[in-house]
């Protein structure tokens, strides 16, 4: 199958969607489609575990679920799987305990706009901004 052993290299070396892996053979010339259901087949190309394992990855770098679903809905990722993903907040509160550290003014501004950048729910950032009122 033509373009199979290019596809090969490209898997070997960083994983891919779906989606990524059909761009990539499409600037090539390359028909995506009998290439991109052998690897399915074979179970080299998973669009699920890429999703969970991605999820997971920036979770333990401290991003939230809005910023995880968004880099992952650009990468291709089907609505199905980004709808059955179940996320944690378990790094919102030591994130938002360090960020009291680093900041000297606005602190309640900063921290919120930084949490937000990053992903997290508006609410829960409140909620913590609450809690630790005494020491802002």
């Amino acid at each position: 199958m033509e373009g199979l052993d290019y596809a090969f290299k490209l898997i070997s070396k960083k994983r891919y969607t779906s989606k990524e892996l059909q761009e990539k053979l499409e600037k090539k010339g390359i028909d995506p489609e009998p290439i991109i259901n052998r690897l399915k087949e074979l179970n080299y190309l998973n669009d699920l575990e890429y999703a969970i394992d991605y999820k997971n990855k920036k979770q333990n770098e401290g991003y939230g679920k809005y910023k995880i679903l968004f880099h992952l809905k650009n990468k291709g990722i089907s609505e199905d799987i980004l709808n059955n993903l179940e996320f944690s907040n378990s790094k919102l509160e030591e994130i938002f305990l360090s960020k009291i550290q680093k900041i000297k003014d606005n602190k309640k501004q900063k921290i919120y706009a930084f949490l937000i950048n990053r992903g997290f729910d508006s609410s829960d950032i409140k909620n913590l901004i609450y809690k630790y009122e005494d020491k802002l």
